[in-house]
């Protein structure tokens, strides 16, 4: 089989919002590890435990092989020791970012060891939520503990009614310590500009002596685009943002919430693309 991986974006990828894996997904994503394919996931999330804990909470019978953690910033393989954490931003970047924000309606969020201990301006609603979904242990932190220590980014959630504010503040505003990423409405992500997906990628193809063009890639959101870019075939779902949709190969027919990865796995394999 020419496919000797396949990574996948989380959140409106593979399943909405983290919860439920389609039927179809999970039965094409078992197929093909059977087959040999490694199965990874690449995800704007931490490394940690919660993240190879999917795999038993999705009831897969195989153990993910590899997964791309903080949109890039993060590469565990399996057979690896540990984690390994790439291009953070320095504690004068993460000055400068909190800096720009002062005064803005939003909530500024550092993962310092995975979901573990998360750092946060505010305790709200979306701060809440993580809690319950992900068992995380998050705190409330003045200003300057957040650039304390260097981070693997700088989290921004934000009212959906305030998108246009903060972006045209962050295109008046840019800096060549940081990149910014948009992963949902009312959410943006600031990463060295070393740090992308598509970079990990790479990494995760020298290590494994896999070849990027035998990649399978999927994704719906622009911290997505250069991994799709990278992959030998970037899918992105049909929910998906429109600069990725244009940066990918080809698109799905189906939503995240009508199980389109497997769907669209399912219509490759009856094309003859896994035999």
């Amino acid at each position: 089989m020419k496919w000797k991986a396949l990574f996948a974006d989380i959140d409106g990828t593979l399943a909405e919002k983290g919860e439920i894996l389609g039927p179809e997904t999970k039965k094409q994503l078992t197929k093909l590890h059977e087959k040999g394919v490694k199965i990874g996931l690449a995800t704007g999330r931490p490394m940690d435990r919660r993240i190879l804990e999917k795999a038993r909470k999705w009831d897969l019978p195989f153990a993910f092989d590899a997964v791309i953690g903080l949109n890039g910033g993060d590469l565990w393989v399996r057979g690896e020791e540990e984690t390994q954490h790439m291009n953070m931003l320095s504690t004068e970047s993460v000055k400068k970012i909190m800096k720009l924000l002062e005064g803005e309606d939003v909530n500024a969020i550092i993962y310092r060891d995975g979901y573990d201990d998360v750092i946060c301006t505010r305790m709200d609603q979306f701060i809440e939520g993580s809690m319950l979904r992900n068992s995380s242990f998050a705190r409330k932190v003045e200003p300057e503990e957040m650039w304390a220590e260097p981070a693997g980014k700088v989290e921004v959630q934000y009212p959906a009614d305030q998108q246009g504010r903060i972006l045209k503040l962050l295109k008046d505003n840019p800096d060549p310590a940081w990149i910014t990423v948009g992963t949902f409405p009312g959410a943006v992500e600031f990463m060295d500009p070393a740090v992308s997906k598509g970079s990990a990628l790479r990494l995760y193809a020298e290590q494994t002596g896999i070849p990027l063009s035998d990649i399978l890639a999927f994704g719906d959101m622009d911290n997505d685009i250069t991994m799709l870019q990278e992959a030998g075939l970037g899918i992105c779902l049909a929910n998906g943002s429109a600069p990725t949709k244009a940066a990918a190969d080809t698109v799905t027919d189906f939503v995240c919430a009508e199980d389109g990865v497997g769907r669209h796995l399912q219509k490759m394999e009856q094309d003859g693309e896994f035999d």
